[in-house]
């Protein structure tokens, strides 16, 4: 297993916190919980920093996609953007 053994009753904790705060309209506090899930993610090696402001072309159409325009297709390791990938 790559990265560090990830603790799951903490990766619950904190997406339950953050989905709680945020359907109570406590923002603030529901980023705070999903940074920390991020955190944990990241130490356990499924959340990696490999995308960019380009992260590639949409396998489909060939337009440049971005993390804010296009979905990453863990299936096929390919990027797609909204328009034609759905």
């Amino acid at each position: 297993m790559a990265g560090i053994e990830i603790d799951r009753s903490a990766v619950s904790r904190c997406l339950a916190k953050a989905i709680a705060y945020q359907q109570v309209g406590k923002t603030e506090e529901a980023e705070d919980w999903a940074r920390e899930l991020i955190a944990h993610l990241q130490l356990a090696g499924i959340l990696t920093d490999r995308v960019g402001p380009d992260v590639g072309q949409c396998f489909s159409c060939n337009d440049t996609v971005t993390e804010s325009t296009g979905i990453f297709l863990k299936e096929t390791n390919d990027w797609g953007c909204y328009d034609c990938c759905k």
